[in-house]
């Protein structure tokens, strides 16, 4: 009965799993070739950031390096939901 109840909660967990929310970092060090997914491998500008956000996600963040200085602007045109901003 343990084995039971234990492998239906493995399943119920595979069956609710969502995709994780992501971060994209951009840097005035980075590179528009780069991925933006790791702080090693940032975005340059807020052009790409713009030209990326078909692909973003409910809950995905960009997060922009302290002290960087970008210039442009951003132009959202998604949005999440309630909880997912």
């Amino acid at each position: 009965m343990k084995n039971q109840i234990l492998l239906f909660f493995v399943l119920l967990l595979g069956i609710t799993k969502t995709t994780e929310a992501k971060n994209y970092y951009v840097s005035a060090a980075g590179s528009d070739a780069n991925s933006g997914l790791t702080t090693t491998a940032p975005w340059k500008s807020i052009s790409k950031v713009n030209s990326s956000f078909a692909s973003m996600a409910v809950g995905d963040s960009v997060l922009f390096r302290r002290g960087d200085v970008f210039y442009g602007a951003l132009v959202v045109n998604k949005s999440g939901v309630s909880g997912s901003p």
